[in-house]
């Protein structure tokens, strides 16, 4: 290894201002420093991010980071640049000016990292300038996107592996937080990683306590958890709709709750987002949308009311709580109708050849692409407006869509991030006007004047969330008040809009001629009913939780955990007479105080995993004539004799 120009310690401290690293970010830097290629299994949370920003901080030089998740890209080069570190961000959304500036600055070596899309080493222009770059190394996030076989495969991953022809001094560094051994081998594989160094972090978590429970009542028990589990928490759910339901359901219960998903507007998701971040919101309600790149060490409950695809999704989501190393909970809720809505939902994601070929030509129509014409730059793809026009389910479009993405006929990215522009057309003497009388308007215009240096020569970038704190109103007032100004005719206002992007890769075919690999289709049928077969053994076990994710990430650790449901299940001894008559007490007391109540509140008083007893005891109280039951609800027979 050579002299390095600065200590990673020292960089760490300088820049981000920690005194140490994380189990295993040392070593991994330091071997990305030797020159080796290096592969980081490391479970969300680990901080995969810091292993390629410090090494590259330490000597001179460019790391090329490849991701393909654009939103996650832009946000790391915002906070890379406000450490005062040198980033910038290649993706399909960028247009060509932009791209060669970029570009010019690397080759001028005004750039430290460049976050880059994998389908942008495709292009001639691409290659050309990874050939004069000076490339320290290649830093490969999500790197089981390249796995033919994995959860999340992406095509464009493979063009990947041309950078050792490229830039051939070049070391790799492949980060993930999920992968089998079967993904292990591909990455290692398609890479061509040369005697790879690897680092792997144990998937158990020994201050999490995981439990997965059979529940009818789904949201008494959400709300039975988070007035139990005080902190913040975060709730997920796959249906955009159910996030605001939930929310408005908590926030009538006096718990403070916020709805997040990908359709709201880019400042909105950012102030929400942001209040959680400082604890000012208890309680996130979100798809899985929500959590990618947000350090939060706090989370003492991740909720699933809903059954998540397989267990890569669900490990990586519940890895948001307790990364303070305190106790944290991750807790699923689930029915039997849930688990086959999952079987039905894996039937949905295939798919026959005549509906791909049918879709790939209703977006070659809906975006004006000639047979044979090629693409030049993605293009803004409104799915909503796609499927009203064409009279589709969202749910017939979508998993066509990563079909066609998977057999390398387009790339959908995810949704890209336009911030809103302002300019101001007015005279001075209308805006000296406008503020006459109107102390919010006045507020408002001067620190935009203050701000933003060119505002009335040209539409200028704003950043909605941090204009409305300086002005100390909520996102929404300031979307009005700027709407409101446009509609006077004092500015324009261009808003923000986060949508994702569509690329048609290759010249367009002719759809009757669209083809798709037979064995590659029933083979990824076969692997994502494994997967959703998985998820289902995983809730249906009764082995310890954390011991059943090890194995089916091939970690072989088969100590039970001691804290899951199951662990406590099993490790529980038979509950003493004194015990029974207490909890007796406490079933008559409620309903004494209560009056009829119904059993899930009976239950909610006491362990998770003494259920039976407690049904047993019910079932006793009731025999003996104590406790009439109607139904779900239990009433007293007679209070006075008790």
């Amino acid at each position: 290894m050579e002299q390095l120009s600065q200590d990673p310690l020292v960089v760490l401290r300088k820049h981000w201002g920690y005194d140490r690293f994380r189990p295993f970010q040392e070593d991994i830097i330091r071997s990305v420093l030797e020159g080796r290629d290096t592969v980081a299994l490391l479970p969300t949370g680990g901080g995969k991010s810091l292993c390629y920003q410090v090494p590259v901080l330490c000597n001179p030089g460019l790391c090329v980071v490849i991701s393909p998740l654009i939103a996650l890209m832009e946000d790391q080069v915002r906070r890379l640049r406000d450490l005062h570190i040198d980033a910038a961000a290649l993706h399909s959304g960028i247009h060509s000016r932009e791209v060669e500036r970029v570009l010019s600055n690397a080759r001028f070596g005004q750039l430290k990292l460049l976050y880059m899309a994998p389908e942008r080493l495709a292009t001639a222009r691409m290659q050309e300038y990874l050939r004069i770059l000076d490339i320290r190394f290649f830093a490969v996030d999500e790197a089981h996107c390249i796995a033919q076989w994995g959860h999340d495969f992406r095509p464009s991953y493979l063009n990947i592996a041309q950078c050792r022809s490229l830039a051939p001094n070049a070391n790799f560094l492949a980060l993930t937080a999920t992968a089998t051994p079967q993904t292990r081998n591909e990455i290692a594989s398609q890479l061509q990683l040369r005697d790879p160094r690897w680092f792997e972090m144990s998937f158990r978590r020994s201050n999490l306590s995981i439990v997965v429970r059979e529940e009818e009542n789904k949201r008494d028990f959400m709300l039975h958890l988070l007035h139990k589990i005080r902190g913040s928490s975060l709730v997920y759910v796959r249906n955009r709709k159910l996030t605001e339901t939930l929310s408005q359901f908590l926030k009538q219960r006096g718990l403070g709750a916020e709805a997040y998903h990908a359709g709201l507007e880019p400042a909105v998701r950012s102030e929400r987002q942001e209040r959680w971040v400082r604890g000012e919101t208890p309680v996130m309600v979100a798809t899985n949308a929500f959590g990618m790149g947000i350090d939060k060490a706090d989370v003492r409950l991740v909720h699933h009311l809903d059954l998540p695809p397989g267990l890569e999704e669900y490990f990586q989501e519940i890895g948001r709580a307790g990364r303070d190393q305190q106790a944290a909970y991750a807790v699923l809720c689930y029915t039997r109708g849930d688990t086959t809505r999952l079987r039905e939902e894996w039937e949905l994601q295939f798919p026959t050849l005549e509906e791909l070929r049918e879709i790939y030509k209703l977006l070659a129509v809906h975006f004006q692409i000639a047979t044979g014409v090629e693409m030049e730059e993605s293009v803004d793809f409104d799915v909503s407006a796609f499927c009203t026009r064409f009279h589709m389910k969202p749910a017939k479009i979508l998993p066509a869509l990563r079909i066609l993405e998977q057999s390398g006929k387009i790339v959908v990215s995810d949704a890209l991030y336009r911030p809103s522009r302002v300019h101001f057309v007015a005279s001075d003497a209308e805006l000296r006007q406008a503020m006459a009388g109107d102390p919010g308007a006045e507020a408002l215009i001067k620190t935009m004047l203050r701000s933003y240096e060119g505002i009335f020569h040209y539409a200028v970038p704003i950043d909605e969330y941090q204009l409305a704190r300086s002005l100390a109103v909520p996102v929404e007032s300031l979307l009005f008040s700027l709407r409101k100004m446009q509609a006077e005719g004092l500015l324009r206002f261009q808003e923000a809009k986060t949508r994702p992007q569509l690329l048609f890769l290759g010249e367009r075919e002719r759809s009757t001629d669209l083809t798709i690999d037979k064995a590659w289709y029933d083979r990824r049928k076969a692997l994502l009913k494994a997967r959703m077969e998985g998820m289902l053994r995983f809730v249906e076990t009764d082995q310890c939780r954390q011991a059943f994710i090890s194995s089916y990430f091939g970690q072989q650790e088969t100590e039970p955990c001691g804290n899951c449901d199951n662990c406590r299940m099993a490790g529980q001894t038979e509950v003493d007479a004194a015990t029974l008559a207490q909890w007796r007490a406490a079933i008559v007391k409620q309903l004494l105080e209560k009056g009829p109540s119904p059993l899930r509140e009976i239950l909610y008083r006491f362990p998770l995993n003494r259920r039976p007893e407690i049904e047993a005891l019910v079932e006793n109280l009731v025999a003996e004539g104590s406790l009439s039951r109607k139904w779900d609800i239990l009433s007293l027979n007679d209070p006075a004799q008790q």
